[in-house]
């Protein structure tokens, strides 16, 4: 009976999933060919085809396409190379000053570059659900987690795009749970003997599982892949070194540090992941070194590319000292002094995660109430989120700099998703879960992240934070399962049912934002602000309305942002200056991250006779014939002007 009612729920789940790629598909096949962003055609036309004409020729220091470096988008974008082979002839004019495009071709150009991506991530989330479903376990916890991710508006809409951001949150989310699958599998049974919270049917693994040469070593095998290809997608996934040394340390710390050293069982194992670390480490340099070539002609690359990323290389050192004494204390003297350490640090184990949580916490609710009080507590309006001038940030204390990076991640959750993180981080606070690892990780991984980018002056969009947001959606999943799990609810509730709702709640939020997906906010922010600019949304329905009018062919338009010159049928100006005279300008189509830049050139060329008077149009007097506003947000505009004779 037992039996026959997991194959019911194993079917359920299976197609709840499906259903939930398919749901997916749908929304991501809407408005994919009809928008642009600012850097897609470098890629498009420059770099995907570069790679892989050095590959042909094997010209192998020209597998080195750019500094992020993008070669995994290389494979699977670059799969549309086998129906367009010449994407630079898109365009058919592009001179100092013009620029035209073959309008009809850019869909069709976009459908061939963006098709795979958005199809490998689809289907990446099944790998996700299965390596979630080894750590946490739990079926419910990796489906809720995949539904989720599929259904988060930010996540879809990159999906949608053709960068490297939008293949690195899949990989690196891979590589953490493969890693952690390998830690959960190399786990010893007598850990849960002082822990009654925990039921030990449900956790103690098949003996054969603990064998290395088993079951085990393909989560440490799939772990280095993954984060091989992570660094080969945006060298950010270098983080990822540091941080997955940290998850062994709490582990030992978590599970260990009653026991350590007592047996010869906690020996090996502490000799058994400290050397898988480093075998993980040195798999994912060879997976980065073997796709990009280009190292074995300068090494430099594979250095600046991986550990020596944005000055981590003395981090990285610091951990490759720390993990040879690992090994060494295991070899040489039966682990006593990480043994006598972690009895010294006990303590810690109760402490850090409680601190991480309450961190979190109070960055959240700060956030969501000095913005939704109009900034009435800290007032950072002057600080918008696309600030480009690292002065001003730089400046600010660190609390307001933890607010800043913390704020685009907040307000681009969906309610359900922010409630439930909010929920276990609360929850973990007062009562630590079976969970604790991967919600102890996931966090830590959120707090390192963000004050990493305020080590390096960065200002967090929701772009930068692309890492994140997998990550979190598992925390929600592992929220929702554990509090329609407390014993009130768990006889009443049917997951069959819960499914669906959440799959119902995710899809309105879909629906709401659609179809400018990775410009979702959500309601808490109001009107008046942003987190995320409208990067190329807006410019197809802009030359829709400018490609409707007569004789549109040979109007000239100028445009302060990428976007809507591919979709535009006439010609095209983005230059600042030129001769005015020589180009008449018909229409101008503003937005706001255009303004910005128009102002920036402006405080240099204003009194030049051949800068594009646009200001004019900025001043939110002349009113446009046209106008678009993202999200409701009369900030986050895209706005047509017919020239006004002076």
């Amino acid at each position: 009976m037992e039996k026959t009612k997991k194959g019911k729920n194993n079917f359920y789940i299976k197609f709840l999933l499906a259903v939930s790629v398919i749901i997916y598909f749908i929304f991501g096949f809407n408005h994919l060919t009809k928008f642009i962003t600012s850097d897609e055609h470098y890629w498009v036309y420059d770099r995907v085809p570069q790679y892989w004409e050095a590959i042909s020729n094997r010209k192998w220091k020209k597998t080195r396409i750019n500094d992020k470096p993008g070669i995994t988008l290389a494979y699977v974008s670059g799969i549309g190379l086998l129906w367009d082979k010449t994407p630079r002839d898109h365009m058919i004019k592009d001179d100092t000053t013009l620029s035209a495009y073959h309008s009809e071709r850019t869909e069709k150009l976009n459908l061939t570059f963006r098709l795979p991506i958005l199809i490998f991530n689809g289907f990446f989330v099944l790998v996700l659900f299965w390596l979630i479903k080894k750590v946490t376990e739990n079926d419910w916890i990796a489906l809720l987690s995949s539904v989720l991710m599929l259904l988060s508006p930010i996540l879809l809409g990159i999906s949608q795009i053709v960068n490297p951001d939008s293949l690195l949150w899949g990989f690196s989310t891979a590589s953490i749970f493969a890693f952690l699958a390998f830690i959960k599998t190399s786990t010893p049974p007598h850990q849960y003997e002082k822990n009654n919270d925990i039921n030990i049917s449900e956790q103690l693994h098949d003996k054969n599982k603990q064998h290395w040469c088993g079951g085990k070593r393909k989560f440490a095998i799939l772990s280095s892949i993954f984060l091989g290809l992570a660094l080969l997608t945006k060298y950010v996934a270098a983080i990822l070194f540091p941080f997955l040394f940290l998850v062994i340390l709490f582990y030992f710390l978590l599970t260990l540090s009653d026991q350590i050293g007592n047996t010869e069982k906690s020996k090996k194992k502490i000799l058994e992941l400290s050397v898988a670390y480093f075998a993980i480490v040195a798999g994912s340099l060879a997976v980065f070194s073997f796709l990009m070539p280009a190292v074995f002609i300068k090494s430099k690359h594979l250095w600046k590319g991986t550990i020596g990323y944005e000055g981590l290389g003395y981090i990285f050192w610091i951990v490759v000292v720390l993990n040879i004494l690992l090994i060494v204390d295991s070899l040489y003297f039966n682990s006593q002094i990480i043994s006598f350490l972690l009895k010294k640090l006990k303590f810690l184990k109760n402490i850090l995660p409680r601190i991480i949580y309450t961190l979190l916490i109070i960055l959240t609710l700060f956030v969501l109430a000095n913005w939704i009080s109009g900034n009435s507590i800290v007032n950072l309006e002057h600080i918008e989120f696309d600030k480009r001038d690292a002065t001003s940030f730089n400046i600010l204390p660190v609390y307001q700099k933890l607010i800043l990076e913390h704020k685009p991640l907040i307000f681009s959750l969906t309610p359900l998703v922010l409630i439930s993180i909010l929920y276990i981080w609360i929850k973990s606070v007062f009562k630590p879960t079976k969970h604790e690892l991967v919600i102890f990780s996931l966090s830590l991984f959120i707090v390192i992240f963000q004050a990493a980018m305020i080590k390096s002056g960065l200002l967090a969009t929701v772009r930068y934070s692309i890492m994140l947001y997998p990550l979190v959606m598992i925390l929600a999943a592992i929220g929702i399962y554990d509090f329609l799990s407390m014993p009130k609810l768990r006889k009443k509730i049917r997951w069959r049912v819960v499914i669906p709702v959440v799959m119902l709640i995710s899809t309105v939020s879909l629906w709401l934002c659609s179809p400018f997906y990775f410009n979702y906010t959500n309601s808490l922010l109001p009107k008046k602000y942003l987190i995320t600019g409208a990067w190329g949304y807006g410019g197809y329905e802009a030359a829709q309305y400018l490609n409707s009018l007569p004789d549109a062919e040979n109007l000239t338009v100028w445009t302060d942002y990428h976007g809507f010159c591919e979709f535009f049928k006439g010609k095209c100006i983005t230059k600042y200056r030129f001769e005015l005279d020589q180009y008449p300008v018909d229409y101008y189509v503003l937005t706001r991250r255009g303004e910005i830049r128009y102002y920036y050139q402006y405080k240099s060329y204003r009194t030049s006779e051949r800068f594009i008077d646009a200001y004019k149009y900025y001043d939110g007097i002349t009113e446009p014939e046209w106008k678009l506003e993202i999200g409701d947000r009369p900030g986050n505009f895209v706005k047509v002007f017919k020239k006004v004779d002076n």
